[in-house]
This record gives structure tokens, C-alpha cells and sequence, in this order.
């Protein structure tokens, strides 16, 4: 059925349909700009390259076919011009695509800001204020590097549960990564920094070498994008918590020092916020709250879905995927699958 599928999509993307899509799409939904995010992008030479593509992450010359098709295809846009659609309800006058990133990876000044600097490309990169500042390590990447480079092949951990794990192949420890994730995502932060320090601790590994294998941004290259104009940066928070897995004071540290740790080091207002991990269940209406008291004027989530209501705080993003065929890809951002699930943004936009 998925091979099926995947000639389906080629098919239909390679005979024109996608164009034909963005036509039928702006005539019923208007022309609502479409947010595409990522975290970070891959080569063959860096290390542990084979965990990596088994986590969806894009490679470079995947990520490059599908920013060359944006290029030809869309107007990629700056988010302060996003905002101001949102704000104006002002409707673009041709297809427009905005490129978001998140954490603050240093692949992307080494991979994709020459990108945007050769084809004149506006982009933005949300921060882990913490990550540049002290050089900490998100939870998430210390749970890959440990689930990744452990020499153990068989574990148990009764914090989680009582199934043995194994890690005696690739595609096992990308299973175990996940499994892993998914377990302590409902867990408080606390429990789940528990949880990582006890997993290093029974898997053995030296979590020394982390910085090697996911390196960040610093504050010099962050300052050298924002000159060029083609970089706006906006706050991860400082941790990059979950925000509904602690409590609302630590919340809205982590919402304020960040923008206020930001702004202190770039000399710029701090206007937009993305959701550490995004989904319906890591902000509700409190967080909201809390964005919009600190003074940000957009916060973006990771909902895939073109949206059911138009909430400058709630706003959604699409994901690229290494998964994903570029042909599925080119119908996916021309709102080819906004016909197949509920009423879009884009209509409520029309009509407000």
C-alpha cells in the first residue's frame, strides 16, 4: 500500500497537480501563508549519521531539493511579514511560504544560512536561551547520544517499566529512543531529568562527548545572521521544558528570561515564541497567557494541521521530514491535503 502510494504521489506531483492544488486552494481558502519548521539537517560525515536519518531528520541535499521547489514555486517571507497578516488580516497577493527552525543547532549557520545568504532567503530561528548561555544540553539530545553510543545491548529500567530493552541494532535504538520519549513526555520535568541522569547512569555512557556530536549555536553567530537581514530570531524558552509539565511560575521564567536574555544580547525586540515540542498537550490556555503577557505578539506551534481557527498564539507549522517523498512534499505545501481533513485557517481567514 505505501509503495502504492508513494507512485501515486509521484505521479500526481510530477503531471502538474500541485500547481493546479494551489490554484483550487487560493480560489476556496485564500492565500493564508503556510509555516514550515525543522530542527536540524544531517551529512553523511557527521557522526552517528545513521541514528539521525532513522529519527526523520533531513539530510542536506534533501533539505536543498526542497527549498529549491519553495524557491520556484512560492515566495518565501520574512515572519514579520507573516505577523502582519495575522495582525491585519491583510491577504498576500501570491502563494507565501516562511521558513522557521528550532533549538538553535549550529547546522544551521554551517548548512543553511549560506542558503539563505546565496538566494537572498528570509528564515528564523527559535532559541534555547540556556544552550548559548551555559552550554547545557537539551534533554532530548542527551537521551539520543545515550541511547545512540551505549556499548550495553540489553537494559532494564524500572522507572519506565518492566520490559527489557534491547539495543542491539540501529533501527532498535531508534525504537528504544522513541519508546523512551514517549514514556517520560507525560512525566514532570523533574522526573524526567530523573529519569535521563538514571538511563546514563545503567547505559554506561560519558555524556562528555555530546557537544562534539550536537553542537549549538553561540551568541557571535547568532549576531553575524541577525546583521545580514535574513535571520529573525525568536525564544524556545531557556530549557526548552514542557511547558504543562511544570508549574506555572517556572513557566513563565522560562517564557520571560529568554525573551529578556535575548533582547539583552542582540539589541532587538523579541516578538515570537515557538512551543518546546508544540502539540495540543505541551500549551493550553494559561501558557497562552503567560506568551502573550510577556509581550510576544505570535507563538507558533508543531500542529501539523492547516489549522481550525486563527490564534496568534496558537499558530500552526508543518514539519519536514526525511521520510517524506519530495512528491509528497510538493502536494503537501501546495494544501493538497487541506482538501482531505477540517476546515483550514485560510478560510476563517477570508471570511473574519
Amino acid at each position: 500500500m505505501k509503495h502504492l502510494l508513494r507512485v501515486a504521489y509521484f505521479c500526481s506531483a510530477n503531471a502538474g497537480l500541485p500547481l493546479l492544488v494551489r490554484t483550487m486552494h487560493k480560489r476556496r481558502y485564500g492565500q493564508f501563508p503556510r509555516v514550515l519548521f525543522a530542527h536540524r539537517v544531517i551529512d553523511f560525515t557527521q557522526p552517528l549519521f545513521s541514528f539521525f536519518m532513522g529519527l526523520d531528520f533531513l539530510t542536506v541535499p534533501d533539505f536543498c531539493r526542497r527549498l529549491e521547489y519553495l524557491r520556484k514555486n512560492f515566495k518565501i517571507i520574512s515572519i514579520d511579514e507573516y505577523a502582519r497578516y495575522v495582525q491585519t488580516g491583510e491577504e498576500p497577493q501570491s502563494n507565501t511560504i516562511v521558513l522557521t527552525f528550532d533549538d538553535g543547532y549550529r547546522c544551521f549557520y554551517t548548512r543553511i544560512f549560506p542558503l539563505l545568504k546565496k538566494f537572498n532567503i528570509p528564515a528564523t530561528m527559535f532559541l534555547c536561551t540556556e544552550c548559548l548561555e551555559k552550554g547545557a544540553i537539551l534533554l532530548h539530545d542527551r537521551l539520543g547520544y545515550i541511547v545512540a553510543t551505549s556499548l550495553v545491548t540489553k537494559f532494564s529500567l524500572p522507572e519506565l517499566d518492566s520490559r527489557t530493552y534491547s539495543l542491539g541494532s540501529e533501527g532498535e535504538r531508534v525504537q528504544v529512543f522513541r519508546d523512551v520519549g514517549a514514556k517520560i513526555h507525560t512525566m514532570s520535568h523533574d522526573d524526567k531529568v530523573r529519569t535521563v541522569d538514571r538511563l546514563s547512569e545503567v547505559l554506561k555512557v560519558d555524556e562528555s562527548g555530546i557537544p562534539r556530536h550536537v553542537p549549538m549555536l553561540s551568541w557571535s553567530e547568532v549576531r553575524e545572521m541577525l546583521c545580514s537581514g535574513l535571520v529573525t530570531f525568536g525564544a524556545h524558552t531557556v530549557s526548552h521544558p514542557i511547558l504543562t509539565s511544570i508549574g506555572m511560575r517556572e513557566a513563565r521564567y522560562e517564557i520571560s528570561h529568554s525573551k529578556a536574555v535575548m533582547e539583552k544580547e542582540l539589541d532587538v525586540p523579541v516578538r515570537f515564541m515557538a512551543y518546546p515540542n508544540g502539540a495540543d498537550e505541551d500549551f493550553n490556555e494559561s501558557i497562552k497567557a503567560a506568551v502573550k503577557e510577556a509581550g510576544y505578539d505570535l507563538a507558533f506551534t508543531t500542529i501539523s494541521r492547516f489549522g481550525s481557527q486563527i490564534d496568534p498564539y496558537e499558530l500552526p507549522r508543518d514539519g519536514f521530514s526525511s521520510s517524506e517523498s519530495i512528491s509528497r512534499f510538493k502536494l503537501r505545501v501546495s494544501g493538497f491535503f487541506d482538501f482531505c481533513g477540517p476546515p483550514v485557517i485560510g478560510k476563517l481567514w477570508r471570511e473574519r
